[in-house]
């Protein structure tokens, strides 16, 4: 009997299910996922890094190796360096003449992967057989040498680089052209040193060295005195031109010091100039502002005044009319009837006392109104009139009557507290 499948992931037995095979594993087909994104890999090319399963883009983003020379990720055909460096097969060119190149490469004097005959077109070439130089070179006089190359134009024997002297272009053993010694004159035979265009014995040059260094030690110490001296003049000359700077930055410091005190002096004047100007203005705009309103009031009151002189007008005129009816009425009548009219003028004359007397009525507008945005047509120097019996009150802690009977001054500043004045 076959043995059922386990899936790798949850450990569960496949029953009846797709899978997915990936080597010696079962998989159910959606637990067979990315190990980063969890997008499944069932249908879509994957990558395997050890014992975990990728997509191409987060192999390609997190797991792949960079190309050294573009910079993106390598998916197949690696090529890598000795030096560890990683490329895509495409990218592993030759740096100058950008020709692919074989797993076989060469380097450069600046480590530029480059192919053989690049390499030979850009190193030094001998100056003795024409040929590049590949690897070791021995320069001289600005003309570069093979090291098996580098010989004695007499003998034919390779010499060492410190054992040579060039004559007349040509290059020879100190021994094979009988050099003498700058010091001794005796014949140099074999190891020397060569100082500028002299040449000495090893054992000389030591002793000409010690000469030198003494003649060397008294120049020198003539230079320093000299040199000691011109820095003592040099130092003078420099603290004299830094204490003059430093007199220059005093001065030009007070200077500014100055200007700047003088520019804050001015501006402070201009600024306690220009409010006392808009403080006069204000002042004069606020006169203004409050003598408009005292004439506007004026002329209201005036006007209200004449409106309500013209109705008790009109009201004395309607009862004297109707006074003097009764009059040529009851004069045709008898005595009885004159004796009874008397009475009568008295009560006509009483109503039109009362009608005189009567106090003018004000229609109720809220206080928040009048404080606000009064209308047009009332008096506004009785603004407090216009509040209802109960806001009065709770205004003013009084009734009407008895702020009527307050002084004048005292009406003023009660209004002006609550706003209506």
């Amino acid at each position: 009997m076959e043995q059922p499948s386990i899936c790798a992931k949850c450990n569960e037995q496949i029953n009846n299910v797709k899978c997915v095979i990936v080597g010696e594993k079962f998989y159910h087909e959606n637990h067979f996922t990315c190990s980063s994104c969890s997008t499944e890999l069932s249908t879509q090319q994957y990558h395997q890094e050890n014992d975990d399963y990728y997509c191409v883009q987060c192999y390609s983003q997190n797991i792949a190796p960079k190309c050294e020379a573009c910079g993106s990720a390598i998916l197949e055909n690696i090529i890598q360096l000795a030096d560890g460096v990683e490329l895509h097969k495409e990218c592993f060119v030759c740096f100058r003449c950008k020709k692919c190149l074989t797993e076989e490469y060469v380097q450069d004097e600046e480590k530029h992967i480059v192919c053989n005959e690049c390499l030979e077109n850009s190193v030094d070439k001998c100056d003795s057989c024409q040929k590049a130089i590949l690897d070791c070179k021995i320069t001289i006089g600005g003309k570069k040498y093979h090291q098996s190359c580098f010989k004695c134009n007499k003998c034919d024997l390779v010499i060492e680089q410190e054992n040579h002297v060039e004559q007349d272009g040509q290059i020879f053993h100190a021994r094979c052209l009988n050099l003498q010694c700058s010091y001794c004159n005796e014949i140099i035979l074999s190891g020397y040193y060569k100082q500028r265009d002299l040449l000495y014995h090893i054992e000389c040059y030591e002793k000409a060295k010690l000469l030198q260094e003494e003649d060397h030690e008294q120049k020198q110490l003539l230079a320093d005195v000299r040199e000691e001296v011109e820095n003592e003049e040099l130092k003078l000359k420099q603290e004299e031109e830094q204490r003059r700077k430093q007199r220059e930055e005093e001065e030009e410091k007070k200077q500014e010091e100055k200007a700047r005190q003088d520019y804050a002096d001015e501006a402070r004047e201009e600024c306690r100039l220009k409010e006392l100007q808009m403080e006069k203005e204000r002042q004069i705009q606020k006169e203004q502002e409050m003598a408009e309103l005292v004439e506007k009031q004026r002329i209201e009151q005036q006007r209200r005044d004449n409106l309500a002189n013209q109705k008790l007008s009109d009201k004395i005129k309607q009862f004297e009319t109707v006074i003097s009816q009764n009059k040529e009425h009851h004069q045709n009548n008898n005595k009885a009837t004159l004796k009874i009219e008397e009475p009568k003028k008295e009560t006509i004359s009483n109503a039109t006392s009362s009608i005189q007397s009567q106090p003018i009525s004000y229609k109720v507008i809220p206080y928040s109104v009048l404080t606000s945005n009064p209308p047009s047509d009332i008096d506004f120097t009785k603004k407090e009139a216009y509040l209802s019996d109960e806001e009065f009150h709770k205004l003013f802690q009084m009734n009407k009557e008895e702020f009527g009977a307050l002084k004048a001054w005292r009406q003023k500043e009660l209004k002006q507290k609550h706003k209506l004045f």
